[in-house]
């Protein structure tokens, strides 16, 4: 099952089928649908953990939904400002790919180190990297993986500005 980009959807028919609640993220229907009353929450569970609505036999992303609602327009991405799947309005944002990807979450792998730092091939030096644009940038070889973290993050905030995220 797939979900969609927005081909197809407008914002009319979303504002027809469905109400945005700004301050809790939710949808709800407005429509009596099947076994669906209106007021229901719209939406399931989807990959990643983010919330997918059924709307005319295509499976749609809530948060583009909501940006969709409130807009008028489809967005090309969407972040979600503190990395949580909240929807709520002050917590989404129209981003490029590489914004949105600069704003995730430290991965698996930073659990052990911070986001940013690698331990070098002789195990004794932290080396920073910060990528952008298809692009690796080195930062430099520090003893402690603090050092290297610091770097990352001022070189984090100069490439990414407000998407930038440190942990």
């Amino acid at each position: 099952m797939t979900t969609d980009t927005g081909a197809g959807l407008t914002a009319e028919r979303a504002r027809e089928l469905l109400s945005y609640d700004e301050q809790s993220g939710e949808l709800t229907w407005r429509v009596h649908k099947r076994r669906v009353k209106p007021g229901t929450i719209a939406g399931t569970p989807h990959t990643g953990g983010y919330i997918s609505v059924k709307v005319d036999g295509r499976r749609y992303y809530a948060h583009r939904l909501a940006f969709l609602i409130k807009t008028g327009r489809w967005p090309s991405e969407i972040d979600h400002i503190d990395g949580s799947k909240s929807n709520r309005w002050s917590n989404l944002r129209e981003a490029t790919r590489s914004q949105n990807l600069a704003n995730r979450r430290a991965g698996r792998l930073d659990k052990v180190l911070p986001k940013g730092v690698a331990l070098s091939a002789n195990g004794q030096r932290y080396l920073s990297a910060i990528y952008y644009k298809g692009v690796t940038r080195r930062l430099g070889s520090y003893t402690t993986p603090e050092e290297a973290h610091a770097a990352f993050v001022v070189a984090a905030a100069q490439t990414h500005g407000e998407f930038a995220r440190a942990a």
